[in-house]
């Protein structure tokens, strides 16, 4: 991503200069996100919309306790906390 905006604004950018531009647009930045902070919300996503396909591969059985809700819940308590 970094060599794209590089590339299309024929710059170079320093560290200091990317990390800016990875803000959001009201914090002065381009918008582009950095892969980390999307990684748990993608890895979420995916496992709740391929749960009915685990839940028939792996044969689960509902026990009462639901793990994305557990993760999902974890993933909330820890973007609140920062």
């Amino acid at each position: 991503m970094r060599s794209a905006v590089c590339s299309i604004c024929n710059v170079s950018l320093t560290d200091d200069q990317w990390l800016q531009a990875s803000l959001a647009v009201r914090n002065g930045g381009l918008g582009s996100r950095r892969v980390s902070s999307l990684a748990s919300s993608a890895f979420l996503a995916s496992a709740e919309g391929t749960r009915q396909l685990q839940d028939q591969i792996l044969h689960r059985v509902n026990l009462g306790e639901d793990m994305f809700e557990n993760c999902q819940q974890t993933r909330v308590n820890v973007e609140h906390n920062r």
